[in-house]
């Protein structure tokens, strides 16, 4: 019998590891998260609510190439961002933050009224019901916030850029001008998607629409044209920004007291543009009364010299307590 007693001895101890290697485990993947204050949230949930962060909400949207203003802005020299293009995007930036950091906070106390309802065993079915309800609708509004906003940068930057912010962050996003989805029109799908300008920066497009932005400072000198009944100044101009250099004109303008006024101006502006230099006209055309005002300035069609040879676009003053802006929408 004791062949047979070792025989068993030695199936034993080949088999029994096996088994008690299959021996369930009930130990929770959330050990350890009990010892939270909030334990829906981490530490991390929590700092990036406080502050704004995407806290994972815009998905949808980061990955399927729409990218948040925050990203951007980290990588702005990698996508060649002109400075008009971090004006906006800034901008963008901000105002998320100003929706989504009271919003991260509300939702943050939500969670921890829900945390203390069952920590001290008073919560009812109509109580979890009304809870679950808040944290729901806060929780919406926060994701429309980074969706929203994510939905609106795009539109600031160029296809190549958004190609280049997917390849770096690793999304591997195909080229829409080597990959036209089967059943568009190939033709129009690299029309639409500036297929024709992909192989030159940012900086060398043309016939795509840009925009320039920044301020200026001017100085206005009146002067006498006895008889004339129109009063005329001499326009002269400093840009900064994406526009560096100088604007002088004349314009004239007349006033009817209390009632409408009306100004006319041609600007020759001299400097450069995104990093092109040369010169163009600007044409001013105002008119203001007790209930409506226009101001239309346009580059004067065949205009421009130099690296602007072509330029075409129109351009906005904006004006308040910080002084005189510009943004300027062109097409080189």
């Amino acid at each position: 019998m004791k062949p047979l007693v070792s025989i068993c001895v030695v199936v034993a101890a080949v088999f029994l590891p096996a088994a008690s290697a299959e021996t369930p485990t009930y130990k929770s993947k959330y050990a350890g998260q009990e010892k939270r204050l909030i334990k829906s949230l981490s530490d991390d949930d929590i700092e990036q609510l406080k502050n704004g962060k995407g806290w994972g909400l815009a998905k949808a949207a980061e990955l399927n190439g729409m990218p948040g203003p925050l990203h951007i802005l980290q990588m702005k020299d990698q996508v060649s961002l002109t400075p008009g293009q971090e004006v906006k995007i800034q901008a963008l930036f901000e105002n998320m933050k100003s929706k989504a950091i009271p919003l991260g906070n509300e939702l943050i106390e939500l969670e921890k009224t829900l945390n203390e309802s069952f920590a001290d065993r008073t919560i009812s079915k109509q109580q979890l019901s009304q809870q679950l309800d808040e944290i729901a609708k806060v929780k919406k509004e926060l994701r429309y916030v980074h969706l929203e906003t994510h939905l609106a940068t795009p539109a600031i930057l160029s296809t190549q850029q958004l190609a280049e912010y997917n390849r770096l962050r690793g999304y591997d996003a195909a080229d829409p001008c080597t990959n036209v989805p089967e059943g568009h029109d190939a033709k129009m799908w690299r029309k639409h998607n500036d297929c024709n300008q992909a192989d030159k920066p940012d900086t060398e497009l043309h016939g795509m629409l840009m925009s320039a932005n920044g301020t200026f400072e001017v100085d206005l000198k009146p002067q006498e044209d006895e008889g004339f009944p129109a009063g005329r100044m001499l326009i002269a101009k400093t840009y900064a920004g994406d526009m560096e250099g100088t604007g002088t004109g004349q314009m004239i303008s007349k006033r009817i007291d209390g009632g409408a006024a009306a100004y006319f101006a041609v600007e020759e502006y001299s400097g450069t543009v995104g990093g092109k230099s040369g010169t163009f006209t600007l044409l001013h055309n105002g008119y203001m009364d007790n209930e409506s005002r226009l101001l239309e300035i346009n580059i004067l069609t065949g205009s421009g010299t130099g690296e602007l040879e072509g330029v075409s676009g129109s351009m906005r003053i904006i004006q308040d307590e910080n002084g005189h802006a510009y943004e300027m929408d062109y097409e080189l």
